[in-house]
Formats: C-alpha cells, structure tokens, sequence
C-alpha cells in the first residue's frame, strides 16, 4: 500500500444489536496504522445505514463485525 496515489477508504462499524466495538476498534487502529482512511460508524449499525454511508463517502471497502 505504500506505493498507493490516495488511501483507501474504509467504512467501519458493528452490526446491529452488537454493542460489542472492542473488535472493530482494534481493526480500525490497525487500517489507520497501514495508511487507510477509516470512517467509523460505531456499534449498533443497520445494513442500510452501513449502505448509504459507503456510497455517500465514496468507500473502497466495508469492515462490520458482529457477535
């Protein structure tokens, strides 16, 4: 990723009824860590909510978590 022009864009959050973020802090911090950019949505996402922010942050990727 090193010889990236722009960092990729990531979209972070836990799924929905998953208070559990632990998880996906620590991916997030380990992307942030390689170069990425990480938007975090937080814990308790819906699909949808997941959905429109990908599109609307014009995302490379989507990291959700679940337990």
């Amino acid at each position: 990723m090193a010889d990236a022009q722009l960092p990729l864009r990531i979209i972070t959050a836990a799924a929905i009824f998953d208070g559990h973020d632990a998880a996906i802090g620590i991916f997030r911090r380990i992307l942030q860590s390689q170069g990425c950019e990480v938007i975090h949505l937080g814990h308790d996402r819906g699909a949808d909510e997941v959905a429109r922010a990908a599109i609307q942050e014009d995302a490379h990727a989507v990291a959700i978590t679940s337990y």
